[in-house]
């Protein structure tokens, strides 16, 4: 469900939302933008390379995930399964974040 978010309590806990049904406080933990990347199953944040190879060990052709960048700080990292060995690419944003 999507929320219109109107503020937070003095240390971020609790966040005060808006739905088309009404206006309440709801953990702020629970809220994420929807232009997330958390959203997604195939994204896992801060993985270590080494971790995102195990996790893919047991994957299919294909098979991926997105990560943070251990390397660069800032950009994440896409590693991928083929052929048995996971290869790990960095993803670039142009200037206009895109």
């Amino acid at each position: 469900e999507k929320l219109r978010v109107l503020g937070y309590n003095h240390n971020g806990e609790w966040c005060e939302a808006q739905t088309k049904n009404g206006q309440g406080w709801v953990p702020s933990n629970y809220i994420t933008p929807v232009n997330s990347l958390e959203k997604h199953s195939w994204y896992h944040g801060p993985v270590s390379r080494n971790a995102a190879e195990y996790l893919l060990s047991s994957g299919i052709n294909g098979s991926f995930l997105v990560r943070e960048s251990e390397s660069s700080p800032g950009q994440r990292s896409i590693s991928l399964r083929y052929e048995g060995r996971v290869y790990h690419y960095r993803i670039n944003t142009a200037s206009d974040g895109k």
